[in-house]
């Protein structure tokens, strides 16, 4: 199993399964869990007033290179486990960009 579990296609996009850990000292992708399937990545927010998730939105954002408009929180608003929809680009796009971060 790799990374790329976390990842799968959708219509109009790719789904990525992510596991974040609140409130540590720097933002980035720390790597993945593989009894979760899910890429974790490290926030220096809070989950508070939904502060997390917009910083983990942004943070997307910037590595896929996609408008923020095209990054979608699809469940686990109040968990730590979410699932996230990047649309315009496809899971193969999703994997060569993460290969490198991770790897």
């Amino acid at each position: 199993m790799s990374f790329e579990d976390a990842v799968t296609n959708a219509e109009n996009g790719a789904f990525i399964k992510i596991e974040v850990i609140q409130g540590t000292k720097s933002l980035g992708i720390s790597g993945y869990n593989k009894w979760r399937k899910s890429i974790q990545v490290k926030l220096t927010e809070y989950a508070r007033q939904g502060k997390a998730n917009e910083q983990l939105l942004r943070y997307l954002s910037r590595i896929f290179q996609k408008p923020i408009r095209d990054v979608k929180l699809v469940s686990g608003t109040t968990s730590s486990r979410k699932l996230i929809l990047i649309q315009n680009i496809n899971s193969e796009e999703v994997n060569t960009i993460l290969r490198n971060i991770i790897i």
